[in-house]
């Protein structure tokens, strides 16, 4: 069976502009050697989620919701209904619009506080109090709520597009956008907001209604034998056939190594926007680190191929003798950067 190991990297556009401008001179000469002797292939845009369950080895058909599969991940089980992500936000107003939307880390959310928000706001539009669920502080859910399937856009989406432009539109999508305006009345005044104010925190004023949908039938998705990384959309779809994901090892990790069968994907950093210069260069360093050394595996037999992609459409293959290549391509443009 061929040992083949998919890297995964969203910030690869950016980490390697990164490179060429300020990276150490191992870093530059690691990056542009093995992507000049890689094949590449571009695959038409799609979300970092869809791609990542590509990757995974799922049906490129498949229409696959995101939001039952990080619930899977987040309780252990399946949904029994449709769900919703319902994700917390903070948007910012200038000029009579808004300016920018945060999400994530960066409100700087506990938990106590996310299950107060969402109890409350449960309470005031007269919804059974399991309807809005805060299982962890930045990714909440609207569970048994059957709107049409729309097209929404992804928390990434919305932070490159601004909260209003990526608003669903047309007649379908108007109970969705309904109750995100009973919502964030209700924000508007909470307590909790005046008090995280107060604190200098951003005030959770929006939730983020997206990924709805009905989850893939048990024993269907992936064919990836192994997971590593913290992506909770890769955990629910390593649990979809009974695989749980693990931490990221070492590149070093004999004992990784070892047991590299089949095929194997690493989400190497979050498809979240870095927070700050350290972050940056820690994903660069390992994005390197890992290159290197499984180049080395690829030499020695130990993989049959080795896999680069940023899961928004472009990849890049080796074979066992292909870093060593004379002849060199030129690097096409890596696509988006963050």
């Amino acid at each position: 069976m061929p040992t083949v190991l998919t890297l995964v990297e969203p910030h690869l556009a950016y980490l390697s502009a990164a490179a060429v401008a300020h990276g150490s001179s191992r870093q530059r000469a690691v990056l542009g050697a093995m992507l000049a002797r890689a094949s590449a292939t571009v695959a038409p845009p799609t979300t970092y989620e869809s791609g990542l369950y590509i990757l995974a080895g799922g049906d490129s058909a498949a229409r696959v919701a995101v939001a039952p599969v990080t619930w899977l991940h987040d309780y252990g089980a399946r949904a029994t209904a449709d769900c919703w992500r319902a994700d917390p936000a903070h948007v910012r107003l200038g000029s009579g619009r808004d300016t920018g939307v945060v999400f994530g880390t960066a409100l700087a959310l506990d938990t106590r506080e996310a299950a107060t928000f969402a109890a409350d706001i449960a309470a005031a539009l007269e919804w059974p109090p399991w309807k809005l669920v805060a299982p962890v502080a930045d990714r909440w859910y609207l569970h048994d709520m059957a709107w049409p399937q729309i097209d929404t856009a992804t928390p990434v989406e919305v932070g490159q597009s601004g909260f209003s432009a990526a608003l669903p539109r047309g007649a379908a999508a108007a109970d969705l956008r309904r109750a995100l305006s009973e919502v964030q009345m209700l924000l508007s005044d909470h307590p909790l907001n005046l008090e995280r104010v107060r604190r200098g925190l951003p005030a959770v004023n929006s939730l983020w209604f997206w990924g709805g949908g009905r989850g893939p039938d048990p024993g269907t998705g992936i064919r990836c034998s192994r997971l590593f990384g913290e992506d909770p959309f890769l955990g629910g779809l390593g649990r979809m056939v009974e695989e749980e994901m693990r931490p990221l090892p070492s590149p070093s990790d004999e004992e990784f190594w070892a047991n590299c069968r089949g095929e194997t994907l690493m989400a190497l950093s979050p498809n979240v926007a870095f927070a700050g210069p350290g972050e940056k260069a820690a994903a660069l360093e390992r994005l390197v680190c890992w290159l290197t050394e499984a180049r080395r595996r690829l030499l020695t037999g130990r993989l049959s191929e080795l896999r680069l992609a940023d899961a928004l459409g472009r990849r890049f293959c080796w074979r066992r003798f292909d870093p060593l290549r004379i002849w060199r391509r030129t690097i096409p443009p890596l696509g988006r950067q963050q």
